[in-house]
């Protein structure tokens, strides 16, 4: 995924209702390797994204933290990959 941002236009958002729209900073993707180390974290993205979508669920308060907290549970149920 790429996201390109004008440096010179207002601050956009960090949340929006769609779970593709949610943008997780750059040091949770280092942070994740840490959580849930040998899995590809951009198919966890992938699978979190897909599990809010499907559930319904509104964009969280932390994106970030969200995440974080989804690979956790993902690690201790499947394990090393």
């Amino acid at each position: 995924m790429v996201v390109f941002v004008n440096r010179h236009a207002e601050k956009l958002p960090a949340l929006a209702t769609s779970s593709g729209a949610i943008r997780l900073s750059p040091d949770v993707y280092q942070e994740t390797r840490k959580v849930a180390p040998g899995w590809d974290i951009y198919t966890l993205e992938q699978e979190w994204r897909e599990w809010m979508a499907d559930g319904g669920l509104d964009a969280p308060a932390n994106p970030d933290k969200a995440f974080l907290g989804f690979c956790h549970k993902i690690f201790e149920k499947r394990g090393n990959p």
